[in-house]
């Protein structure tokens, strides 16, 4: 087996490492002294290797290895999240488009989707039961329109006593957490929120690249905002870490509503 010896400046809190024990390192850069080995890399039961310049490393006996190729090699998708310093590995939900931001209606079958005329919406949906300073509220699914184009949806368990409406992926409210992340992925980021009813929320920024939906992960990448779509959910503190609150839309709504 080939071994090299390599001295180098590490930036600890940004490495994408994953070791198979835990370790503390304090934020900020330091010198180490790292072996690199040719080593084989079987998971579940094939070989994988990263690329030649993602090599893991032996540092004080333990073997270091690149998230990214790992969780990627399981079928995970591996996000960074620069604005919190945080990274996510969940289920890679494959490719997602605006079709999956739709709802449907679980009594209908209808599917409604950001985009289509009030008329449209309830040849589906019927006539609202309520309506008050532009949301419409069709039993439990609360529209909102801009010349009379949907462009934002809310689901929210405070006046909602059915599981009648869910996304194109089957997420609504009581789904699970864990659902949600199979679903849809690593999310832009989550941030704790303190109340009696939600201990977190977590938001999906999306781009439109020629109909494919790709994730934003920075707050601060530019792009064209009339092709931005968000998906934001809160988390019940119920034990359970089910849905209450969902809400959908373009990045106006998504703004206007924040």
């Amino acid at each position: 087996m080939r071994v090299s010896f390599k001295s180098f400046i590490a930036g600890f809190a940004c490495c994408a490492l994953l070791s198979a024990t835990a370790a503390y390192a304090a934020v900020g850069s330091t010198r180490i002294e790292v072996f690199f080995k040719d080593i084989k890399y079987m998971i579940d039961g094939e070989q994988r290797q990263p690329a030649p310049d993602k090599q893991g490393f032996v540092y004080k006996g333990t073997t270091y290895v690149p998230i990214r190729f790992v969780g990627e090699s399981l079928g995970k998708e591996v996000l960074w999240d620069p604005d919190q310093e945080t990274i996510w590995v969940s289920d890679d939900p494959g490719e997602l488009t605006l079709d999956d931001l739709g709802i449907t209606d679980a009594i209908t079958g209808a599917d409604i989707q950001l985009g289509m005329t009030r008329e449209d919406v309830e040849k589906q949906l019927g006539e609202p039961v309520d309506e008050f300073v532009g949301r419409y509220n069709y039993d439990g699914l609360e529209i909102f329109y801009r010349d009379n184009k949907a462009v934002g949806f809310i689901i929210n368990a405070s006046n909602n006593e059915t599981g009648r409406y869910k996304t194109a992926r089957g997420i609504g409210l009581g789904t699970p957490y864990r659902d949600v992340l199979s679903q849809y992925g690593s999310p832009r980021g989550q941030e704790s929120t303190y109340g009696d009813f939600y201990d977190s929320s977590v938001t999906y920024t999306f781009k439109d690249e020629g109909g494919i939906l790709e994730k934003v992960t920075s707050r601060l990448e530019p792009w064209d905002t009339s092709k931005v779509y968000y998906l934001s959910m809160n988390v019940f503190n119920n034990g359970k870490r089910t849905i209450g609150f969902l809400l959908i839309g373009d990045k106006q709504f998504a703004m206007n509503m924040s």
